[in-house]
């Protein structure tokens, strides 16, 4: 058994994005059992655990402006990816 460590994790790189336009973005951990996980805007649950290493936005607009991340967690632990502040 291994806690999540993550390999990839939402990049604040290219972030600003124009409304109108779709972003995804992405975070990948390794771990023993294979790790969940759930996104985070400003510290807010968007999603249940689940698989989905993406997490899309399509037709963005200025709402959608804020800090992401998300949490990768299995039976061992959970970790936090880096916010990305996601500007549209």
């Amino acid at each position: 058994m291994q806690p999540p460590r993550f390999n990839m994790q939402p990049s604040s790189l290219n972030s600003i994005v124009r409304e109108g336009t779709s972003k995804i973005l992405q975070c990948s951990a390794v771990g023993i059992p294979q790790p969940m996980y759930r996104w985070l805007k400003n510290g807010v649950p968007l999603s249940e655990y689940s698989t989905d290493i993406f997490y899309k936005i399509h037709n963005t607009q200025r709402q959608d402006a804020g800090a992401y991340q998300c949490i990768a967690k299995n039976d061992v632990g959970a970790i936090f990816s880096e916010k990305n502040n996601n500007v549209t």
